[in-house]
Order: C-alpha cells, then sequence, then structure tokens
C-alpha cells in the first residue's frame, strides 16, 4: 500500500490535473471524479491507520513511563540504604579512630575525598564577587501582555497539533 506521502502527492497532482483542464474549459470525466475521491478515502483510512498506531505508541510509551517510574523509585530507595549503611560504617569507624579494617576479601579504609565541599548557608551573606546572577525570560507575564505587547525578538504563536482519537 502506497504511504501517505505518496497518496497526499497523487492526490494533489491529480487536482491540479483538474484544475488545469477546468481552467482550459474542458470537463471532468465521472472515471476522473471517482479516482480523486478514491485517493481521499485512502488517504482517510491511511489517517485513521496511522492514528491507530499512534494511540498504540502512546500506551506504549505510558507504560514504559510507569516502569520507569517504579524503577527509579526502588533505585532510589536502594541508593538511599546504600548510603546510610555507609555512613553508619564510617560514624563507627571515626567512632572508634580507626582508619582501616583488613581483611582478604573486603578491606574497609576511610580516605579524605580528593575534592573540596562548599555550602552556602545564604547567598545574601555572600560578597557580589562570589554571587552569580542569571536571567530568564518571565513567559506567563509576556502571554498575559500578548494583545498589547510590542516588544522587539518576541514573538508569541498559537501552534496547530493533531488529535486522535
Amino acid at each position: 500500500m502506497a504511504t501517505i506521502y505518496e497518496l497526499t502527492s497523487d492526490y494533489e497532482s491529480k487536482l491540479s490535473q483538474l484544475g488545469e483542464m477546468l481552467i482550459d474549459g474542458g470537463n471532468v470525466t465521472n472515471e476522473q471524479a471517482i479516482e480523486l475521491l478514491d485517493l481521499q478515502d485512502n488517504i482517510g483510512e491511511k489517517v485513521i491507520n496511522i492514528g491507530k498506531f499512534v494511540k498504540n505508541l502512546d500506551a506504549s510509551s505510558d507504560a514504559i513511563a510507569k516502569e520507569i517510574a517504579r524503577l527509579t523509585t526502588k533505585k532510589r530507595g536502594i541508593d538511599n540504604h546504600v548510603r546510610a549503611l555507609k555512613d553508619a560504617s564510617v560514624a563507627a569507624m571515626t567512632s572508634l579512630n580507626v582508619d582501616k579494617v583488613h581483611d582478604d576479601i573486603m578491606p574497609v579504609r576511610l580516605q579524605n575525598n580528593s575534592q573540596y565541599s562548599v555550602f552556602v548557608e545564604s547567598v545574601d551573606s555572600l560578597p557580589d564577587k562570589y554571587k552569580q546572577v542569571s536571567y530568564t525570560a518571565d513567559k506567563k507575564a509576556l502571554l498575559a501582555d500578548k494583545d498589547s505587547l510590542d516588544v522587539q525578538g518576541v514573538t508569541i504563536t498559537k501552534g496547530r497539533h493533531i488529535r486522535f482519537g
């Protein structure tokens, strides 16, 4: 079966030919009209089948998203458990003042991190040289003023989409 692109191209071509024929004073035969209607029906069937396929893909995507959410939750739980076990081990070794535990299979040792960590309680208390400033467009405010907006570099459009089902 032809693709939707081929069907659409054929339809546009035949419609153009019939239009030229009418402009030149010719008449459209019943066969030509039926052929054009058949192409239109084929395009309709193709779009409906595409809609069914898209719905199927949407369902698969939703199922995958739910599985990702389930696995993400499970991973987060495992990672939290690992962190808690490591923290407990560090606390125990630190309180006992032990840096190494010797074992042939699983030797354990405490070591210093290779990088420094920085924690800032309040950005407001920092001198300006230690602050970063960033700006973003307030799109909600721009949309609220869309009828009277006259700002160079801002375009507000309303697109179209296809809805199946």
